[in-house]
């Protein structure tokens, strides 16, 4: 039988481990008033390449979109997000993604399952992989008005990379 001692020492243990737990909470002011969601129209479209991706006018009207002017793309893509799940830099609600309006066209950068990051030297290249999807998914909404580059799509995906890094 466990004698007094050892359950008493257990539970003095157990409580100290308790009190050197600390807890993490957001402020209350973090989180949105209304998800981005909750009104407009909202079509998943899957990325199955790294690199510029374009959808024609005429898919977004087979979508039903009635103005591609309209039409914002939201997301994350497909690589995995970062293992720090406490950085109050991390949007609460889903990130709107640079687009240019073309003529007859929507131009968007997109990311499958993995993120390749330039580092500050020329041989550093760091490949992150999503190990649970092998494709990156983005909303397509006309819910508000989306983040225009207003620059050609070559400037984007520059900058998507991390060169040519400006703040405008």
């Amino acid at each position: 039988m466990i004698s007094k001692n050892i359950i008493k020492k257990a539970i003095a243990s157990v409580a100290i481990l308790c009190v050197n737990l600390t807890a993490f909470a957001y402020s209350p002011t973090y989180y949105t008033s209304n998800s981005k969601m909750n009104q407009g129209r909202w079509v998943k479209i899957k990325v199955s390449e790294i690199g510029m991706q374009e959808i024609t006018h005429e898919q977004l009207a087979q979508m039903g979109f009635e103005d591609p002017s309209k039409v914002c793309v939201y997301g994350y893509g497909g690589a995995s997000l970062t293992s720090n799940k406490y950085e109050m830099d991390l949007p609460d609600d889903l990130p709107p993604q640079p687009v240019y309006y073309a003529k007859d066209k929507i131009i968007f950068y997109g990311e499958p399952d993995l993120r390749v990051n330039l580092g500050s030297s020329s041989s550093q290249v760091d490949v992150l992989r999503n190990v649970y999807s092998n494709a990156g998914y983005y909303l397509l909404s006309d819910s508000e008005p989306g983040v225009s580059s207003g620059k050609p799509a070559s400037d984007i995906y520059e900058r998507q990379l991390g060169r040519g890094m400006s703040k405008d």
